[in-house]
């Protein structure tokens, strides 16, 4: 048996009129069953773009150029607009961005959990009223009889992102992919959010892809790591071992600018100099090489591959390879 999800180097870019963007620029990971990976990086790294990569998702101005999605052991990229649709909420759920956006506003929350059911269920309309009880029930959603008959501007930010979620894991899914599902929300509402996750992959058996740029989600919730940088993966580990002893550069940056509650007072926040580089006009080389200060000559001309540093944990660092 393989992985679930193997991602091989992927490469997805946008046309724009000033040229060719890079979004994804090959980047590779597995997810096994069961198993949570974290996607970490700033924003605009290509978080997002290999999550709807692997959906297939993409607007008209984006294609996949280059590598494969293995879903089960098929490639996601040959699949037909009919078995794809089987794929999509069927065998892979995706909580998005901004859930206020990705509700329909004309429709209640029972008719769009309903929606999904019917689709990918040979099930009566009845069944699928008592099926969207359930799920708000399991999404812990107050007096789910009722609410079905709600519309989404009825109820709050982090009420909008249980129905997301509910539409995701509406038909037990293997994998579950949760796009920054916390952006926009308290603080307390974030906790209980993840916490919900947590519970659903427990319950539903599924595998996580949580992308996310807050390490300390990473730290509570992810198994493994995947750290993204200008379109490309430079660091993957398992998280202990990633927090334990990043090796990368631009992960140990990462992790330092975490605000620190032991921090003296008036102390400042460490912070990643210069800026991420153009998507146009990256270097040839390493895309951090330009604001990393243990930069070799090599560095802006080559790319390394992983660096296999030990097991599980692979660095794609010139240092790292030449033992600095």
């Amino acid at each position: 048996m393989g992985p679930l999800l193997k991602v091989e180097n992927l490469k997805t870019v946008f046309m724009s009129e000033r040229g060719k963007v890079k979004a994804v620029d090959g980047i590779s990971f597995e997810i096994e069953k069961g198993q949570t990976l974290a996607l970490v990086g700033e924003s605009g790294c290509g978080k997002s773009v290999t999550c709807l990569s692997i959906l297939r998702l993409l607007m008209s101005s984006g294609r996949i150029e280059k590598g494969k999605i293995l879903f089960q052991g098929k490639n996601i990229l040959s699949l037909c607009n009919r078995e794809l649709r089987q794929v999509r909420g069927g065998q892979i759920g995706m909580v998005f961005q901004e859930p206020m956006t990705s509700l329909n506003p004309l429709m209640t929350l029972g008719q769009q959990i309903r929606e999904i059911l019917l689709c990918h269920n040979k099930i009566s309309k009845k069944e699928a009223d008592t099926r969207v009880v359930e799920l708000l029930r399991d999404v812990r959603f107050p007096k789910p009889d009722k609410s079905i008959n709600l519309y989404p501007h009825q109820i709050s930010g982090g009420m909008r992102q249980r129905v997301m979620i509910a539409i995701a894991v509406a038909c037990k899914p293997l994998l579950l992919i949760a796009d920054e599902p916390t952006t926009a929300l308290d603080v307390t509402i974030q906790a209980e959010i993840l916490d919900l996750i947590q519970y659903l992959k427990e319950s539903y058996g599924m595998a996580v892809l949580f992308v996310t740029h807050n390490l300390g989600i990473v730290r509570q919730t992810a198994d493994k790591v995947v750290v993204m940088y200008a379109g490309k993966a430079v660091e993957e580990a398992n998280t202990d071992d990633l927090f334990e002893k990043a090796i990368h550069p631009y992960t140990r940056h990462l992790i330092e600018s975490v605000p620190d509650l032991h921090r003296n007072y008036g102390d400042f926040l460490p912070s990643i100099p210069g800026k991420v580089p153009d998507a146009l006009h990256r270097p040839e080389g390493c895309p951090f090489c330009l604001r990393c200060d243990e930069e070799e000559p090599v560095c802006r001309e080559l790319m390394p591959d992983f660096y296999e540093y030990k097991t599980d944990h692979r660095v794609a660092c010139w240092g790292a390879i030449h033992g600095k």
